[in-house]
């Protein structure tokens, strides 16, 4: 085939869409339950959940590199060997960082509360889930890595069924833990950690019976293959460590408002991060095609028409996201609360979490693509100076008493700057890419 086809590329990215769907929703039918209960618990879960998604995130790098890498390996058919040992070293990566940052986490603990503004009756509530979750950190993070190395392997179909499984279990034990037995903010925690731990063991079986390897195989591991995977990670964790440090001084912005503010700012953080998840599938789906393309030799051509089939299909899912949000923010915004004071914050924050979803869909796929054209390093420095020139100036004036949707709008312009210099780099780097293959 000389040119890609638009309708393959949504057919193949389509269970990634739908998996992206559900990856967030264990977070948002959390986020609801508990707020039915109370808007303190709600307070609570929104510190707790943003210390903890802060470090899962800072660590992404050791998703995204996985199927990227993959991807890649599965271009170049270098066999099940090669797969396996990348599978290896990124299933020790994981057990490495997360073991280190949970133990951080928990000797850190107290100074990190009281950055984000746990105040000291919070505290105990903070605590109750926290500490489950801290427990199970490594099993979560597992779990997140071995759905990225099935999607290396172009296993999406599988990838959803877990996803879907992981989803309604952690759904289905939050509801029995909180309303049939009265166990409080803590078994939600445990609900997670549970619901990921299944996931692993399944998905793991998976990945082993596509390599037709053995489990016993998995604890050989060369330095050589570590260093390798470490090096093309570095520059994934410099984008990674900006973005989840952008979230958790957002946390920290909200709380200077008070519970109520911090309350609706956790309900208007899963929404917004709904979309994003969304759009992330088709994003996977860009970074494993043009990974997997661009290791079999395809042209220039090839790559660019691909680039924009994902954009302009992320600008429709962008649009059709923007309009769901702007006619049902009655529903939405009642799905979590029925405070009326968080309501009303809610309500001044819509606009801002409507209209950005249209260019938002692109701006998330545009990570896609660098990540599958190994553009790895350009991705530290767009977040970077994006922070710098966006985020960080508005973020500091939603301190003043009524700024707070500063802090939206310093979110909505980090957003376009990724876009539009994400843009401009890709353009570069397909210019030396066909000069290179003209000499």
């Amino acid at each position: 085939m000389n040119k890609p086809n638009s309708r393959g590329l949504l057919v193949f990215s389509a269970p990634l869409i739908l998996a992206a769907l559900f990856e967030p929703l264990s977070g948002v039918v959390d986020t609801a339950l508990v707020g039915q209960k109370q808007t303190h618990w709600l307070a609570a879960l929104g510190l707790a959940a943003t210390l903890l998604s802060t470090f899962t995130w800072m660590f992404n790098f050791l998703i995204h590199a996985s199927t990227q890498s993959i991807a890649s390996a599965g271009g170049r058919t270098e066999g099940a060997d090669s797969n396996l040992s990348l599978v290896k070293t990124s299933l020790l990566m994981t057990c490495v960082v997360a073991s280190v940052t949970a133990v951080l986490l928990y000797f850190f603990k107290s100074p990190l509360y009281s950055f984000v503004g746990v105040a000291p009756d919070l505290s105990p509530v903070v605590d109750e889930y926290f500490l489950v979750r801290l427990a199970g950190h490594p099993i979560i993070l597992l779990s997140l890595t071995t759905l990225s190395i099935l999607r290396g392997l172009k296993k999406v179909k599988q990838t959803l069924v877990l996803v879907i499984l992981g989803t309604v279990l952690n759904g289905v034990l939050s509801f029995c833990a909180l309303n049939f037995f009265d166990l409080g903010l803590s078994s939600v925690a445990m609900a997670t950690v549970f619901s990921h731990g299944i996931v692993f063991v399944i998905g793991m079986n998976l990945v082993l019976l596509t390599l037709k390897k053995s489990w016993i195989e998995l604890f050989k591991v060369k330095a050589s293959e570590v260093k390798s995977f470490a090096q093309k990670s570095w520059h994934l964790f410099g984008r990674s460590l900006i973005l989840s440090s952008c979230f958790f001084l957002a946390t920290k912005f909200a709380s200077v408002h008070g519970v109520t503010t911090l309350a609706a700012h956790q309900i208007a953080l899963q929404i917004w991060l709904l979309s994003s998840f969304i759009t992330d599938g088709l994003a996977q789906g860009a970074t494993i095609l043009l990974s997997y393309e661009q290791a079999r030799g395809k042209s220039v051509e090839y790559l660019r028409q691909l680039v924009w089939q994902s954009l302009g299909i992320a600008l429709s899912i962008g649009v059709i996201f923007a309009l769901i949000l702007g006619a049902g923010e009655s529903w939405w915004s009642a799905l979590f609360t029925t405070d009326q004071e968080v309501l009303s914050i809610l309500k001044m924050v819509w606009p801002v979490l409507v209209w950005t979803q249209i260019y938002l869909a692109m701006t998330y796929v545009m990570d896609g693509v660098l990540m599958g054209l190994g553009q790895f390093r350009s991705m530290k420095w767009i977040m970077l100076s994006g922070t710098l020139v966006g985020f960080l100036p508005l973020g500091r004036l939603s301190l003043a008493p009524e700024n707070y949707i500063y802090l939206w709008m310093g979110f909505a312009l980090l957003g376009l700057w990724r876009l539009l210099v994400g843009g401009v780099w890709v353009q570069r780097y397909f210019r030396l890419l066909k000069l290179s293959s003209i000499g």
